[in-house]
């Protein structure tokens, strides 16, 4: 998920561990989540949609919330909203811009960029194909790739409008595995979600998933491997 990402908003850390040169991938291909993967998101949007709903009278508690949002593209969490709580917003533009609102307004909201999830897609790059796949427009995944200095890193950038249905669908992995021209069974996923696992999983790709210490607790169950950063050394033993 991703309202708007611009160079004000993201905290970069340069403190981050570094991946050696790779030279080989026993996989064809990439494909890598943004928020929560990359990007250090899902939290501040879990309190800025907190914060939008009890604003306009819908008080659900933290865990609902997060249950209605890890994970999920906007337009999914919008129907979501929706079904349970009709007319609290007008149309998923309403409903970002509102979260939006709420995270500007409060200290500390600011996505952060995940360093070494962002290197490590950046050695991948030098030796398979790269994509983005994401609950976000197209557009916002572009813009995010432009800040965080991977564009010409990225094969391509997928956004909810270029998929059929959101995670745990495959199609959005699908749908870049075709545009890669490679087998979906010689892909490599990253992923920080329990829908992102399954539908990485129901593609029939091998699945990295991310286990922040600091993100919202996910059924993770379904990985290949599960780490708490992507530059462990057990990612390079899986990478080959």
């Amino acid at each position: 998920m991703q309202p708007r990402l611009n160079n004000s908003n993201i905290q970069i850390h340069a403190d981050a561990k570094q991946l050696p040169t790779l030279s080989k991938s026993v996989f064809e291909a990439a494909i890598f989540d943004l928020d929560g993967t990359l990007i250090n998101s899902e939290g501040p949007y879990l309190v800025g949609l907190h914060a939008a709903l009890t604003e306009r009278g819908a008080n659900l508690r933290l865990d609902e919330v997060n249950q209605l949002m890890y994970g999920r593209s906007w337009f999914d969490v919008f129907r979501a909203i929706e079904t349970r709580l009709p007319a609290v917003f007008g149309d998923v533009r309403d409903l970002t811009d509102a979260v939006e609102l709420q995270m500007h307004s409060k200290e500390g909201l600011e996505p952060t960029l995940i360093h070494s999830s962002v290197r490590l897609l950046s050695c991948m790059a030098k030796i398979v194909p790269v994509s983005i796949v994401s609950g976000s427009s197209r557009a916002q995944v572009l813009k995010a790739a432009a800040t965080l200095d991977i564009i010409g890193d990225v094969d391509h950038c997928l956004g909810y409008e270029d998929y059929e249905a959101g995670k745990p669908s495959p199609s959005g992995f699908k749908e870049a595995a075709r545009r890669m021209d490679v087998n979906a069974s010689s892909c490599v996923v990253f992923e920080d979600s329990g829908v992102g696992v399954a539908a990485a999983r129901r593609a029939g790709m091998f699945c990295i998933a991310l286990a922040r210490p600091d993100a919202a607790e996910q059924d993770l169950s379904e990985a290949h491997l599960v780490v708490r950063d992507l530059c462990d050394s057990s990612v390079l033993d899986a990478l080959g």
